[in-house]
């Protein structure tokens, strides 16, 4: 994946499709130094993967990964991160959520659908 050590990685991943708010996280993260964000899965839409395109030139640290990511692919991509980001607009996510926390993976979603159900920043003691 080429990723310098040191760095802290992003994982963005579900299908490349619209309303999933990559604009969002890729404006949020165009000026952070000492990080990496990885946006995988296959391309659902080719309007939102041209502009996912579009950040390449102000995310210098973008790695866009746009194919189908086979099972044993998942480890790779789940291993690299250091967080999930699911910056989804206005739809819920079905097999991410789980993937994340089955690789102890902190999640940071917004609080919409199912997923404040799901994900949420009670600790249990």
């Amino acid at each position: 994946m080429n990723i310098s050590e040191g760095k802290k990685v992003i994982l963005c991943f579900d299908f490349i499709r619209k309303n999933r708010g990559y604009e969002y996280l890729l404006d949020a993260t165009k000026d952070m130094e000492g990080i990496v964000v990885i946006v995988a899965e296959k391309i659902d839409d080719q309007d939102t993967y041209k502009q996912i395109m579009k950040f390449e030139t102000e995310v210098p640290n973008l790695r866009v990964f746009a194919k189908w990511i086979a099972d044993d692919e998942l480890r790779v991509y789940f291993n690299a991160c250091d967080i999930v980001v699911l910056p989804y607009a206005n739809i819920t996510p079905l097999g991410v959520i789980p993937l994340a926390y089955a690789f102890s993976k902190p999640i940071i979603a917004p609080c919409i659908g199912g997923i404040k159900d799901v994900v949420n920043s009670k600790q249990e003691s």
